[in-house]
């Protein structure tokens, strides 16, 4: 009997306060590219890096980011760090994930600027043992400093490293949560069950975005 084809699956990790059309390009370039069987959307409960920031209520991310997804059947949803009440590392999160799914083979999908910082992450040297890692190349990050960087790690890790263009699309949660409070447009830079959930929940009014 032949072995089961192993799956592979992509981990999007983040605040989506709210979530936007880039993570959606980003997420959908990842599985096209990398020949993902699925995304799996991670909303972050209490991330290290935030600790100080205020965000909005985990309910309202959530949901904004179920109604985001509901029409890709290679999109879905972990709440695992949401329901976590203790600040979420990656390591963390990427153990449970194996530990739950012996027979997948995760890809971490990060931005270049997250990479570049990685030594400063919680046990980022066992980190790049657990998961393959997507890296979207962005603007103003050169090739060579990306590839400088993955040469630190050992060779074996190197191989678990995938750089990839990313969709050009300048769009970011905080711009969004400024235009809702100045009172302008967010049409075509969110998808439009989420522009509404915004309009029909107030959020993002009275300074609340400006953190």
């Amino acid at each position: 009997m032949t072995d089961r084809k192993r799956q592979k699956a992509g981990i999007l990790g983040g605040t989506f306060d709210p979530i936007h059309n880039g993570h959606l390009f980003i997420a959908q370039t990842a599985l096209e590219e990398v020949e993902l069987d699925r995304v799996v959307f991670v909303p972050s409960g209490r991330p290290p890096h935030k600790t100080h920031q205020r965000i909005t209520e985990s309910a309202h991310r959530l949901k904004m980011l179920q109604k985001a997804i509901q029409s890709n059947p290679y999109f879905e949803c972990s709440t695992c760090e949401i329901d976590n009440e203790k600040i979420g590392y990656t390591y963390d999160l990427l153990e449970k994930m194996k530990q739950n799914n012996p027979d997948v083979d995760f890809y971490f999908i990060m931005g270049a600027d997250s990479f570049m910082d990685i030594k400063s992450w919680y046990r980022y040297n066992a980190l790049l043992t657990l998961a393959g890692f997507i890296v979207m190349k962005r603007k103003g990050y050169d090739a060579q400093l990306l590839d400088h960087q993955a040469h630190h790690f050992s060779q074996k890790q190197q191989e678990k490293i995938i750089i990839l263009d990313s969709p050009k699309l300048e769009i970011s949660s905080s711009d969004i949560r400024n235009r809702v409070n100045l009172g302008k447009s967010i049409k075509y830079l969110v998808p439009e069950e989420v522009e509404r959930y915004i309009e029909s929940n107030r959020l993002y009014r009275n300074g609340q975005e400006c953190l």
